[in-house]
């Protein structure tokens, strides 16, 4: 069955958050798709792989009316990730894998950016 795996700087969003903004990959420097490196489930570091998303409803109210200041908090990794195609031994990334946040939301993807592939 195809799978649409992720690449660098696809937009992801926060249920918590209004605000898309890309993934960015360090995990894997090496694997290409469309021109873009190729991410993997490790692609979850706060700061670096994934920026604040904008104004947070699960972060208290004040300065913002409209939530307080995004600060992603990944619990874990990206989840499940492929079981059948790897980037340097980690686990690609696919359209439809999940990473909670530790204030209460749930991070996913926008959309891939590349076409589908036979791999899972």
């Amino acid at each position: 069955m195809p799978m649409q795996t992720i690449n660098a700087m696809n937009m992801i969003i926060c249920t918590g958050c209004p605000i898309p903004q890309p993934l960015l990959v360090t995990s894997n420097q090496t694997s290409y798709n469309t021109k873009q490196f190729s991410a993997t489930v490790n692609d979850c570091i706060p700061m670096v792989n994934i920026k604040p998303f904008g104004p947070c409803a699960f972060t208290p109210l004040p300065p913002s009316p409209s939530g307080g200041p995004c600060i992603p908090k990944p619990v874990g990794t990206w989840m499940p990730g492929s079981f059948t195609l790897f980037h340097q031994k980690q686990r690609a990334l696919r359209l439809t894998d999940k990473l909670q946040c530790g204030s209460g939301g749930t991070i996913s993807f926008v959309n891939p950016g590349q076409f589908p592939q036979d791999v899972d």
